[in-house]
């Protein structure tokens, strides 16, 4: 490839390039924080892989499930299958598992979401539960019951995952 042939000319900034390099594995990515000055930059990028092999369960049952891994800088460095092992870079990662609606028995999308510290060398476990919990939903308006609808979004999104009303609400498990 073009970009390792010959150094990059970077403007004086801070930088969080992300580094890949296939393996027998699967492709290793880690983003590496830089700060360019103006006599430029060095870095050394140490890829030496953690393992993750994720298994999804939903109401004690495992189920198929699609992974996808982000780093601390929200940059996905993997994406595969729950119980396959995943190269990943050793550090804290958010890991999500999107369960396949047929297999989990609903019409709307299933989300999952665990964080976990991966080890140089080592392999982790995690498990996510994508089981349905409750909320209330309680709607006022000047200190008295009201009608109306609220929208639960994950953060920094615009798109609606689920619309309730007023009153006890399965939900899918996340942030919101």
């Amino acid at each position: 490839p073009r970009d390792l042939e010959a150094p990059a000319r970077l403007l004086p900034g801070r930088y969080a390039p992300q580094v890949a390099c296939p393996s027998t594995e699967g492709t290793l990515a880690k983003t590496n924080p830089l700060t360019v000055g103006k006599r430029g930059a060095r870095a050394k990028v140490r890829l030496r892989p953690a393992f993750l092999v994720v298994r999804a369960v939903r109401d004690g049952n495992e189920v198929p499930a699609d992974v996808e891994v982000t780093d601390a800088y929200g940059r996905r460095v993997q994406q595969g299958r729950d119980k396959v092992a995943l190269p990943v870079p050793a550090g804290r990662l958010r890991v999500t598992a999107r369960v396949d609606p047929r297999a989990a028995g609903t019409r709307r999308p299933v989300l999952g979401t665990v964080e976990v510290t991966a080890k140089e060398g080592r392999k982790a476990t995690p498990e996510i539960d994508t089981s349905d919990g409750t909320l209330v939903v309680t709607l006022l308006n000047n200190g008295r019951a009201a009608e109306g609808v609220a929208a639960l979004r994950p953060p920094g999104r615009l798109s609606r995952l689920v619309e309730l009303v007023p009153g006890a609400q399965p939900v899918p498990p996340g942030v919101y």
